[in-house]
């Protein structure tokens, strides 16, 4: 983390509404996921912008025990597509592959990207959160009963935001 945020950023970030600032990054407002994004100085005129975003491990996120080779498959799939994300964020910011390691029941997703133009930053970043999120729900695993937030997630999708009648009673989904 670093002592200040450039401010030019902060205001970017401020302005956009899908983040809140929190202890020196900003927090997306829009995906369930623990996401955000920590602002540095470069030694050239770009600013670098390190996303951050937690998701739960396919056993963390249903309800019974996940095989081992279904969840080191799983894994290993999501780092995959995860190498991806440049193609779906707009303009021309340089993307680092994202890096996906886990830590106990998460997967933390972390990338960097450079830009010039504080006021694109926060679409960039938001980009790249959007893209984790539904490269996450598109490897959910069939046959498995999963739990919020991730069954929520998947009854928004299913019913286009709308409807969640097929939700249990405690949040959870089968799929």
């Amino acid at each position: 983390m670093i002592e200040a945020t450039p401010e030019q950023a902060a205001r970017a970030f401020a302005e956009h509404e899908a983040f809140e600032e929190h202890d020196e990054r900003f927090v997306t407002t829009t995906t369930p996921f623990d996401a955000g994004v920590l602002v540095g100085e470069t030694d050239d005129s770009a600013l670098r912008y390190r996303v951050l975003v937690e998701v739960p491990t396919l056993s963390a996120a249903v309800e019974e025990s996940v095989a081992d080779v279904v969840t080191e498959g799983w894994l290993d799939t999501f780092r995959l597509r995860l190498e991806d994300v440049s193609m779906a964020v707009p303009g021309d910011a340089t993307i680092t592959e994202p890096e996906a390691r886990v830590e106990e029941d998460a997967v933390v997703v972390e990338t960097t990207f450079h830009e010039g133009d504080a006021d694109r930053a926060p679409r960039t970043a938001k980009a790249i959160v959007d893209y984790v999120e539904g490269t996450y729900v598109e490897g959910v695993v069939p046959g498995y009963e999963y739990r919020p937030p991730v069954s929520d997630l998947l009854a928004s999708a299913r019913h286009g935001g709308v409807d969640d009648s097929e939700t249990n009673t405690d949040g959870s989904v089968s799929m």
